[in-house]
């Protein structure tokens, strides 16, 4: 009778966990929705395997790299130019290692790696032994402002021989038009080939920072992502050039700043500079204030103008 409950609580829960549609925003301001959210993306899976570069040397347990980014990609409070890609279904904008079964879940500060962007972090395996391993990693840029990550047909390591089972294929999409990362699923295995109850994490979905200490999880463990679904991470704000809010056009830039920021905007009284305590620290009543006095971390501006008040988060470097 207590294995028949057991089993009712974790439908339920699994239930509950595929009926969330959009999570956040954590303390940055990343939030998620998927492609079942009435506001989230539209699933597009984008075919690079024709016209992208097969990442060599990805085998078991292992991360290939760095890669050169084509653009600056801004990623909670730093920017990066290149890119790491592991074999276990994770890429990291730091230069880790390796990070192997079991998993940790997301965030967790200073476990195996931070700065890591797992579409599906799992056991998975592409050791080529004495039966070649049929799955593959492709990278491409799209545009100017768009770089994949493609992993096809990606199986899972068994502990058996073959060392490798099943067909997982998703990608990562890095979009330097608004600094968002979307993950696509195509087809994906229903079941993890292996299990282990003792781990934090068999298999897990999401973001986190530099030092783990902030950070997204979308799916994990036995709740794995469906076919034919897109998860788009987008910090509305955060790194914003431009914002149109009813018909007046408030520009913020750089942003990311350092030793000073522009504010442009019709009928400008006033801004002021806010901490994420809500203390003001400065007010400014010109177009452009100096920010050389202050560290870095992430800011609110507060700007008046005749029309209203509006409000831009800002990232001091």
């Amino acid at each position: 009778m207590k294995h028949g409950k057991l089993f009712l609580i974790f439908a339920i829960m699994a239930q509950f966990a595929f009926a969330q549609t959009s999570g956040g925003p954590d303390a940055f301001g990343y939030s998620w929705k998927n492609s079942d959210d009435a506001q989230g993306p539209v699933f597009n899976w984008v075919d690079i395997t024709g016209s992208g570069t097969l990442v060599a040397g990805v085998a078991d347990d292992n991360a290939v790299g760095p890669f050169t980014l084509p653009f600056q990609f801004y990623y909670y409070d730093s920017s990066y130019t290149e890119i790491k890609i592991g074999s276990n279904g994770w890429v990291s904008l730091n230069n880790v290692g390796n990070l192997a079964h079991c998993f940790p879940v997301i965030p967790t500060p200073s476990i195996g790696g931070d700065n890591l962007i797992c579409p599906f972090t799992t056991d998975l395996n592409f050791n080529d032994g004495s039966v070649t391993n049929y799955g593959s990693i492709y990278y491409h840029t799209l545009g100017t402002d768009t770089f994949i990550v493609s992993y096809i047909d990606a199986p899972f390591w068994v502990n058996a021989t073959p060392d490798f089972v099943g067909y997982n294929t998703f990608q990562v999409i890095f979009d330097a038009s608004d600094y968002s990362i979307t993950f696509q699923y195509l087809q994906m295995e229903d079941t993890l080939a292996s299990y282990v109850s003792a781990c934090i994490r068999n298999s897990v979905v999401g973001i986190e920072n530099k030092d783990g200490s902030i950070g997204l999880e979308v799916y994990a463990d036995t709740i794995l992502p469906p076919d034919s679904m897109a998860v788009k991470f987008t910090c509305p704000g955060c790194f914003t050039v431009g914002v149109e809010e009813d018909q007046i056009s408030v520009n913020v830039y750089p942003n990311p700043a350092e030793n000073y920021v522009n504010v442009g905007a019709e009928g400008l009284l006033y801004f002021e500079l806010i901490d994420e305590s809500g203390r003001i620290l400065q007010v400014e009543t010109g177009n452009r204030m100096d920010l050389s006095a202050f560290t870095a971390g992430i800011y609110i501006l507060r700007i008046v103008t005749e029309e209203k008040t509006s409000f831009s988060k800002i990232l001091i470097r």
